[in-house]
């Protein structure tokens, strides 16, 4: 595992036993933009003993979410096999996801904080490498809050159809609103995005509702985020942080989604000439901008809370 602290440089290649404790495990409490992630780091020899421990993972997760509320367990690995970090996200109904803009962020400012990382990074994620970096020329170790630039990778826009056969019809009607611009974006995971005149949040509600009656309670909308934008004039001078909501798969309304805002950007991209577009969420802004061959990258602030210390048998 790479070093904390000088004094740790010369214990790189040492057995991982060093850093491990069987009867002890740590997870720490971490918040992006109103989003909460319990985030845990685990060494591990290799990927295949990392990857087979999803039932132990998720029993930590769950432990502590009664605790501490939390959207996602993140999961940090690094192995003696690959010498990289890995990410895992597991949402709190107990479903996988493909990626997640603040679970990066937050795991980005955890390293930083902890003097794993200086500045930059590169995670292999689910569907491939997610970049990040810390936006602040200061000493990084223990600072409670850090503002973290994610790359989102590149995007497309899918066709209506392709996002609708995703949907039940029952559940489409529920999406589909009179005078509304309605596009589906692929950014390693789905989202719909839906511009319009209303409140972003009483949408979001309204949908949450519906869906809740006809799936009791269940949060997984076949695979699909979905998110509310409000109209707004962006070729006027200064203009004000777009308003949004989102609906996340396996979550439910959530407070802020850095995918989301990347989507959102791609749809509003198409008729507006901007180098960045601010997104306001209900937890807070998430700063969205194109990058060469049309990545997307979104700034945000990250908070440390806590840590707490699981006793496992």
């Amino acid at each position: 595992m790479p070093y904390r602290n000088a004094s740790f440089k010369n214990l790189i290649g040492v057995p991982l036993t060093l850093f491990q404790n069987s009867k002890c495990s740590e997870i720490h409490v971490m918040e992006a933009q109103g989003n909460s992630f319990l985030v845990q780091i685990t060494p591990f020899k290799t990927l295949e003993e990392a990857f087979s421990c999803t039932r132990e993972v998720l029993e930590n997760f769950f432990s502590v979410h009664s605790r501490y509320p939390s959207d996602q367990f993140v999961q940090l690995i690094y192995t003696d096999e690959t010498h990289l970090w890995h990410l895992r996200f597991w949402n709190r109904d107990g479903s996988s996801a493909e990626a997640c803009g603040n679970g990066t962020r937050s795991a980005t400012h955890l390293l930083s904080r902890l003097g794993y990382i200086k500045s930059e990074i590169e995670f292999q994620g689910p569907v491939g490498p997610l970049k990040a970096y810390v936006n602040s020329k200061e000493p990084h170790t223990n600072q409670a809050s850090q503002t973290i630039t994610v790359c989102q990778g590149k995007g497309r826009l899918l066709s209506i159809e392709s996002i609708k056969k995703s949907f039940t019809q029952e559940m489409w009607q529920n999406v589909i609103k009179e005078g509304e611009h309605i596009c589906g974006v692929d950014l390693g995971n789905l989202h719909l995005i839906i511009i319009g005149y209303q409140d972003p949040v009483s949408y979001i509600r309204a949908y949450d509702e519906a869906w809740r009656n006809l799936r009791k309670n269940s949060y997984d909308s076949a695979g699909v985020n979905i998110s509310y934008v409000r109209c707004v004039d962006l070729q006027k001078k200064n203009p004000e942080p777009v308003l949004i909501a989102t609906w996340e798969r396996g979550v439910g309304p959530t407070l802020s989604c850095g995918s989301a805002s990347c989507a959102a950007f791609i749809v509003l991209a198409e008729h507006y000439l901007l180098d960045q577009i601010p997104f306001q969420f209900p937890g807070g802004t998430i700063v969205v901008r194109q990058c060469s061959r049309k990545k997307y990258w979104h700034s945000a602030l990250s908070s440390y809370h806590c840590s707490v210390h699981l006793h496992i048998s």
